[in-house]
């Protein structure tokens, strides 16, 4: 099937980190930050003044920083899709849709999937992929791991997410073997 014949290069990426943690004593740590609507320069680390962002800063001064990476799609959960699986939005089906379902085949290059098979222990909060309707397709349990939303914040004001991120944070840090 096409799907499997071209790898993604997050999937390179994942080659390098995987061949780089057999020499390492333990496998390092891996998160991944996506945002909706934000630009690469609306961090301070990235040198915008107008905005503050240590914690981004710490984690992007002490990890892996893109400053050439470009959007798969125009819209949110397509792009989120081909990150999670490292495959361009068309070849992602039904899956690069908001309310969709993830379909078998996307299990063999989901990389969640692929991190849990090497040991480690995933989830998410707020908008893992944005399909998860995982049930559809028969999956026993969510391909992108657990979702850890369950401490809200008060929203300052209609139309702002109100997901306490730190504390959903600490909820997966504390269930981590």
């Amino acid at each position: 099937m096409m799907l499997y014949k071209k790898p993604g290069q997050l999937f390179s990426l994942l080659l390098i980190v995987f061949f780089h943690s057999s020499f390492a004593q333990e496998p390092p740590n891996i998160l991944i930050c996506i945002t909706d609507d934000q630009s690469w320069v609306h961090t301070s680390f990235a040198g915008e003044k107008a905005i503050a962002t240590p914690a981004f800063d710490r984690v992007a001064g002490e990890g892996l920083y893109f400053k050439n990476a470009f959007c798969a799609a125009p819209s949110c959960s397509p792009s989120r899709g081909s990150i999670i699986t490292g495959q361009e939005m068309w070849r992602l089906g039904e899956a690069a849709n908001l309310f969709s379902a993830v379909p078998h085949e996307l299990r063999q290059v989901s990389f969640p999937v692929l991190l849990e098979e090497h040991g480690y222990f995933t989830g998410h909060t707020q908008k893992g992929w944005a399909p998860n309707d995982f049930m559809v397709y028969g999956w026993e349990y969510n391909p992108l791991g657990f979702t850890y939303n369950q401490n809200d914040l008060k929203s300052p004001t209609a139309g702002i997410v109100s997901n306490n991120y730190a504390e959903n944070f600490k909820d997966f840090l504390n269930k981590c073997p």
